[in-house]
This record gives C-alpha cells, structure tokens and sequence, in this order.
C-alpha cells in the first residue's frame, strides 16, 4: 500500500538521497532503468525462445508505432458526434446573436469556449502522461527476473509472475 511503513521509509530515503546528493541520484535513476530494461529484456527474450541476438528496442518501437497507429485512428461515430457538437454550438451562437444583436456576446462566448477547450485538453494530456508515468514505475519496480543464483552460480532463475 502506498502508506505502508516500508512503503514511506523508502520515499524517505529516496527523498533524502535526492536532496544529499542531486547529481548522483539522477545518474543512479538513470542507470537503474537501463538495467531493468535489460532485465526485461532477457525475461522477453526466454519467456518466447527467442535468438539472444533477438533486437527488442526495435520490436517495442514498430509496437509502439502500431498502438499509436490504433490511438489515433477516430472511429466514425466519434467524427459525426464531434461534427454535430459543433453544428450545435454554432446553431446556439446563431440564436444568441439574433436575440442580442450583439457579434461582441458572441466572439467573446466563442472564445472562452475555444479556451476551455484548450485547457481541458492540456489536463486530459497531463492525467494521460502522469498514467503513462505510473505504468513505467510499475513496470519498472517489477521483479521479472531473480536475482539470486543456482547452485552452480551459472544461472539465473526465472520467478513466476502471478500477475
């Protein structure tokens, strides 16, 4: 849980590592997401009997070009819903306009909508980065891969993920 006492200890310590020593820390942060991702890397690469010489950057990014590709894509029923929200703001500016004869009532009620759109999107965007940010953490604080080796120490052994 997030308020858990090793959960806090370690936010602590975290916290004062970065305050004790900046530069140090962000190299370690740095550091620690390339190792993790070559430890997913090697889970990806036995988990499918794939070729150790297996290039997964290159296999994420055309998956990340085909989930993007997926995202982007608007569905037709989206399109005409957008279209006819629009008719309808225009319709309902038309019937202010001719109550008020007033094209300043308008152009400002036009704008402020314009700019409450604009600022509904800038925190749509930042809620889809901070979940984007907290997939990575979660990935990242998975334990795919044991650390600890077989009697022969040639080896090391795979965990079970439950998930």
């Amino acid at each position: 849980s997030v308020w858990s006492r090793s959960s806090l200890k370690r936010r602590w310590t975290k916290f004062s590592q970065t305050a004790r020593y900046p530069l140090l820390r962000r190299q370690y942060d740095s550091l620690l997401v390339q190792v993790r991702f070559h430890e997913l890397r090697v889970h990806f690469i036995k988990a499918n009997n794939l070729p150790a010489k297996f290039k997964v950057s290159e296999y994420l990014v055309r998956s990340q070009l085909h989930v993007l590709k997926a995202c982007v894509h608007i569905h037709m029923k989206a399109w005409i819903l957008v279209a006819a929200a629009v008719n309808l703001g225009y319709f309902l500016m038309g019937i202010v306009a001719y109550k008020t004869e007033s094209q300043k009532v308008v152009g400002t009620t036009m704008s402020w909508i314009f700019i409450g759109a604009c600022v509904a999107f800038i925190f749509i965007s930042y809620a889809f980065f901070n979940k984007m940010r907290w997939i990575f953490a979660q990935i990242m604080r998975m334990k795919l891969i044991d650390q600890t080796t077989a009697n022969d120490g040639k080896h090391i052994n795979e965990k079970r993920s439950n998930d």
